[in-house]
């Protein structure tokens, strides 16, 4: 029967035998402190940006319509779609859709019997 050598002696004699151990050693004793002050610093410095974006938001609440106001003379000289013009497309297509909608029985089959040949009442 062999007896398990205990853990303790075991890792001692592995860092005694190990020619980087001390270095290893203090190398995990300095990380934790530098892991931990690095993530202050950046807390601290995210959260300073923070508060110059809101402040920069605030000290500017007319910017978003100024943007939008100084733009619209260039989209119409660029001949670009604007918002408007998407708004009055979709209204028109949904008209559009409506009255299909309504008139969708007589007029289509109407339709479909001339194309077919037939005679359209």
């Amino acid at each position: 029967m062999s007896q398990q050598p205990d853990k303790k002696v075991v890792d001692l004699v592995e860092t005694m035998f190990d020619p980087f151990g001390v270095w290893r050693s203090a190398r995990e004793g300095e990380a934790n402190p530098y892991v931990k002050l690095t993530a202050e610093i950046l807390s601290a410095y995210a959260e300073a940006n923070s508060k110059v974006i809101d402040a920069y938001v605030a000290a500017f609440p007319p910017l978003p319509g100024f943007a939008q106001t100084t733009s619209a003379p260039v989209v119409k000289q660029l001949n670009l779609v604007t918002q408007a013009d998407l708004a009055a497309l979709e209204e028109r297509l949904a008209r559009l859709e409506q009255r299909l909608d309504e008139g969708s029985g007589s007029a289509f089959d109407s339709i479909k019997q001339v194309l077919k040949g037939g005679s359209g009442s």
